[in-house]
């Protein structure tokens, strides 16, 4: 969630809303910043529509947009969930809590890949499923589904993790827990010190909390070496420091290596 949210009226006629974080780890800052008309005209309908098409309650567009843009957790009732007796392994990957990782597909597209929807001087971004790590258990129908998403032509870090969850006492929620990496939040929203409209409203408030950038529970980088290698640990190497939660014996994970 945005640490402080400003709007502003410039000499240029800009009028927007701004996100502001204290430094990650590496002293890298984040900073989300939006037009009023780019909200309003494009994303806020956009987010609505995929929450509507999938049949999600509505809640809160700015809370949704920097929850994904740059880590958080937010709780969404949608659909309620089929607590099936068992799985067939052919088509488990197909059908396994699909409408939830299908609108977690569609957000992403919107907040990073759409042109015109991305924060100010921002360019769109393509990425790709990497890996998807599902859990469930069927008698108290807990259901859990981690996708990894991967910045295409980027380095191999540039990572995104998504965790999906819900258990039995309500089959209509579930939490998304969106996890950037260091890396990908370095990529997305390099620093600008220069820039007379951000710098204006980052001056405005004291941030206080930092957005959510871990992978595997760690953050995957010490250092912000956007634009190369950094010799940070690759996606492999970043998905085995996440550690399964062993609920019980009962408990089936399947792992895949692609989980389109």
């Amino acid at each position: 969630m945005p640490v402080d949210e400003h709007e502003k009226q410039g000499d240029d006629s800009f009028l927007g809303k701004c996100a502001l974080y204290s430094p990650l780890p590496n002293g890298h800052s984040v900073r989300l910043l939006y037009k009023q008309k780019q909200l309003d005209e494009m994303i806020f309908p956009e987010l609505e529509r995929a929450l509507d098409e999938r049949g999600f309650q509505k809640v809160g567009f700015w809370d949704l947009l920097t929850t994904v843009a740059a880590g958080g957790t937010i709780s969404l009732t949608g659909p309620r969930f089929h607590n099936a007796d068992s799985y067939n392994p052919k088509t488990f990957k197909s059908i396994f809590m699909a409408r939830e990782r299908n609108l977690v597909d569609a957000l992403m597209d919107i907040v990073f890949s759409k042109e015109g929807n991305v924060t100010y001087g921002r360019s769109p971004i393509s990425f790709k499923v990497v890996r998807g790590v599902f859990e469930f258990d069927t008698k108290i129908a807990y259901r859990k589904a981690t996708i990894y998403y991967h910045a295409e032509n980027q380095s191999k870090d540039d990572l995104f993790r998504v965790t999906i969850e819900g258990s039995g006492h309500n089959l209509s929620m579930h939490q998304f827990q969106f996890e950037p990496s260091i890396t990908w939040l370095c990529n997305r929203y390099p620093e600008k010190k220069s820039a007379s409209i951000g710098g204006a409203l980052a001056s405005e408030g004291p941030p206080q909390h930092a957005p959510v950038a871990v992978v595997g529970g760690e953050p995957v980088a010490e250092a912000c070496n956007c634009g190369d290698d950094g010799g940070n640990p690759s996606p492999s190497a970043a998905m085995k420091k996440l550690k399964v939660h062993d609920r019980n014996s009962e408990i089936c994970k399947l792992v895949s290596n692609s989980c389109g």
